[in-house]
C-alpha cells in the first residue's frame, strides 16, 4: 500500500499536535520500534493507489452522494503500537475503515457511542479539553467496544463519538461519504458546532452534500427536511464559507439552491417564499 504525505498530513504525539510532517519518519520507525513514553502517529494520509467500495448491502439502504469522478477517495492513518485517538466525531460522514495485514499484524479496540441527543451535548460540552474520553466514558450512553483485526472492517454511521487505541501497529486505510440518511445527525452536529464556534466549512460541506442527495431521492420527508435545516443554516453556511476564502455561491450551494426552487414555492420551516433562501444562498437581500 502506497501511503503520500502532503500538507493535509497531520503527525500527533500522545494526541498533541506537531508542525505537519515533520515527523513523519518517527512515525514509521515506530511502526517497528513502539515507544510507550512518547507514541507518534499519521492521519490523514493520501493513498493515491488505493480503492474501497461501499459494501452492496449498504448500498440498498443508502442514498449516498458521489464525487463527479464517481470514486470515493482513501485515506490513510499510521499508527504504531499504544496510539490513542481520543473522542471526536468524523466529520458527519459515514466512515469505512480496515486494517491492513494479518491478523496479527494490526489491532485497533474501539469505543463508539451512537449520535444521540445526550451523548452530542455532552460531547461538545467539552469541546477543545483534553482527556475526553477519561472524563465523559461514564456518563455517555449506549456505548459499544469492539476489537478490530484485519478480519474485521468497522462500519460508522454518520455522527458516531468513537475513540481509538492501538493494541499492535499498523496501517488504516478507511474512506467517508455523506448520505441523505445522515442528514439530520449532520445538521444535528452543524448546529453545535456553530455554537461552540468550532464549525468549518469542511463540516458545511458534509451537510450541503446531504442535503444534493436527498433532493435527488423520492423522499418527500427527506426533502421536506433539507428545506427547513437550509432555512436554519443557509446565513451560517455562507460566513463559514466566505470566511475560508471560498466564492459564493459555491457549487454545492448552487445545486441545493436550485432543486429547492424547483420542488418548493414557500418554506417548510418559515413559510416564506422559497425564493427567498436561494436569494440569500446568492448573497443577496432576502424577499
Amino acid at each position: 500500500m502506497l501511503y503520500s504525505a502532503s500538507s493535509d498530513t497531520k503527525v500527533f504525539a500522545r494526541g498533541n499536535p506537531y508542525e505537519l510532517c515533520r515527523c513523519t519518519s518517527k512515525v514509521v520507525k515506530q511502526l517497528w520500534r513502539p515507544d510507550a513514553s512518547t507514541t507518534y502517529y499519521a492521519v490523514d494520509l493520501k493513498c493515491p493507489m488505493t480503492k474501497m467500495r461501499i459494501p452492496e448491502a449498504l448500498l440498498t439502504l443508502l442514498h449516498v452522494y458521489y464525487p463527479q469522478n464517481g470514486e470515493l477517495s482513501c485515506m490513510g492513518n499510521i499508527t504504531p503500537e499504544f496510539s490513542f485517538v481520543d473522542l471526536h466525531i468524523d466529520n458527519g460522514q459515514d466512515v469505512l475503515t480496515t486494517v491492513v495485514g494479518d491478523a496479527e499484524d494490526c489491532v485497533k479496540l474501539w469505543a463508539l457511542y451512537p449520535p444521540e441527543p445526550h451523548n452530542l451535548d455532552l460531547y461538545y460540552s467539552h469541546v477543545g479539553q483534553d482527556s475526553k474520553f477519561l472524563n465523559l466514558y461514564s456518563r455517555l450512553e449506549d456505548g459499544i467496544f469492539v476489537v478490530q483485526t484485519s478480519e474485521q472492517t468497522i462500519y460508522l454511521p454518520a455522527g458516531w463519538i468513537h475513540a481509538v487505541y492501538t493494541l499492535k501497529g499498523g496501517l488504516v486505510p478507511g474512506t467517508m461519504w455523506s448520505t441523505a440518511e445522515s442528514l439530520s445527525v449532520t445538521a444535528g452536529i452543524l448546529k453545535r458546532e456553530i455554537k461552540a464556534k468550532t464549525a468549518s466549512y469542511s463540516l458545511a460541506v458534509s451537510f450541503l452534500q446531504s442535503c444534493q442527495v436527498a433532493l435527488e431521492s423520492h423522499n418527500a420527508d427527506l426533502q421536506q427536511c433539507v428545506a427547513r435545516e437550509w432555512c436554519v443554516f443557509g446565513k451560517d453556511i455562507q460566513q463559514l464559507a466566505r470566511a475560508e476564502g471560498q466564492q459564493w455561491p459555491t457549487p454545492l450551494v448552487e445545486n441545493v439552491s436550485n432543486a429547492l426552487k424547483e420542488k418548493y414555492s414557500s418554506c417548510p420551516q418559515c413559510g416564506r417564499p422559497i425564493q427567498a433562501h436561494v436569494c440569500r444562498a446568492k448573497g443577496k437581500r432576502g424577499q
